[in-house]
C-alpha cells in the first residue's frame, strides 16, 4: 500500500472504531483492543493484501454486534446470569481475535493460501459459537445439554438447540461468501478453490458452536448464588452476592472457551483443508 492508502485504511479503522464505541457495541477497552488487532490484520499478513484480513474479521464484529442486540429485551435474563451479550470488552476482542492473529502472523512468514483458510475457519468458528449463543437462546424449546441430553437452563454452557445449530452453520457460510467476495475484489489471484472454502466455513461455523459447548460443559466454570439460588457463570452474581464454583475451571471462563473452541476449529479444518487439496 502507498502513503494515502495506509492514511485512509488508518482513518477508516480509527472511524468504525469510534462508530462501534458509540453504538455501544465495544467498550473502552473493546475500542483499544479492536484498533491494535485492526492494525496486525492491515500490516503483518501479505497474501490476500491485509485490507481483506481486516474486513473479515470486521464483518464478523459487526455482525456478532447485531446479533446481540436482536431482541435485545428477551435476552435480558441470560445476559445478567451468564455474562453473555452487550458491549465487547477487550478481554472479549482478544479472545474472539486470537486465532485470527495466530494466521496473521504466520502469513507474514508464507505466502500459502491454507494460511488465510485458517484465518477465515478461525473466524467462521467465531461466528458460527457468536450467532448459535445469540439466535439460539430465542428458541421457544430450552436447549439441550451435550453431555447428558437432558433439558437445561438457557444461557448454561453445553446446552444446543436446533435453532442455535443452524445459526451456527449459517454464520459460517456468511463468513465464507463475503470472504470470497473481498478476495474477488482484491483481485489477485487465490490459489485455493473458493467454493471449498465457503464449504469449509460453514462447517467451521456449526463445528465451532459445537466445540463450544463441549468445552463449555466439561470446563469452564459455573457458580451458585446461595441468595438469588440460581446458576451464573460470574463471580460476583448481580444482586452483589459472591458466588461457589460448583463445577469447572475458575479461569476458564466464557471467553477463554471462545478462543480455545475457534483455535481447536480452525486447526482441524486447515488440516482437513490442506490434505484435500494438497
Amino acid at each position: 500500500m502507498n502513503l494515502f492508502e495506509v492514511l485512509g485504511w488508518l482513518v477508516f479503522l480509527l472511524f468504525i472504531a469510534v462508530y462501534a464505541f458509540k453504538k455501544e457495541m465495544l467498550d473502552e477497552g473493546g475500542v483499544m483492543g479492536a484498533i491494535f488487532v485492526g492494525l496486525v490484520l492491515l500490516f503483518v499478513p501479505r497474501d490476500p493484501p491485509g485490507w481483506v484480513w481486516l474486513l473479515v474479521l470486521l464483518f464478523f464484529f459487526v455482525m456478532g454486534s447485531f446479533a446481540s442486540k436482536f431482541k435485545r429485551e428477551l435476552k435480558v435474563k441470560v445476559e445478567e446470569d451468564f455474562a453473555k451479550g452487550g458491549a465487547r470488552n477487550l478481554m472479549q476482542v482478544i479472545a474472539n481475535s486470537a486465532g485470527g492473529l495466530v494466521f496473521a502472523v504466520l502469513g507474514f512468514f508464507s505466502a500459502s493460501p491454507v494460511v488465510f483458510v485458517g484465518f477465515v475457519l478461525s473466524v467462521s468458528a467465531m461466528s458460527g459459537d457468536t450467532l448459535s449463543s445469540e439466535i439460539g437462546v430465542l428458541s421457544k424449546s430450552n436447549p439441550v445439554s451435550i453431555k447428558t441430553f437432558k433439558r437445561v437452563e438457557r444461557g448454561v454452557s453445553g446446552g444446543v438447540t436446533l435453532l442455535g445449530l443452524a445459526a451456527g452453520l449459517a454464520g459460517g457460510f456468511i463468513i465464507g461468501v463475503f470472504s470470497v467476495l473481498f478476495v474477488l475484489a482484491s483481485n489477485q489471484s487465490f490459489q485455493a478453490s473458493l467454493t471449498l472454502l465457503v464449504v469449509f466455513a460453514s462447517f467451521a461455523g456449526l463445528l465451532g458452536s459445537v466445540m463450544d459447548s463441549v468445552l463449555g460443559v466439561f470446563f469452564q466454570a459455573l457458580y451458585y448464588c446461595p441468595k438469588c439460588r440460581v446458576l451464573t457463570e460470574r463471580k460476583t452474581h448481580k444482586c452483589g452476592s459472591e458466588t461457589k464454583l460448583l463445577k469447572g475451571v475458575r479461569w476458564m471462563d466464557n471467553d477463554i472457551v471462545n478462543m480455545f473452541s475457534s483455535l481447536i476449529t480452525s486447526v482441524v479444518g486447515v488440516i482437513v483443508f490442506y490434505l484435500i487439496v494438497k
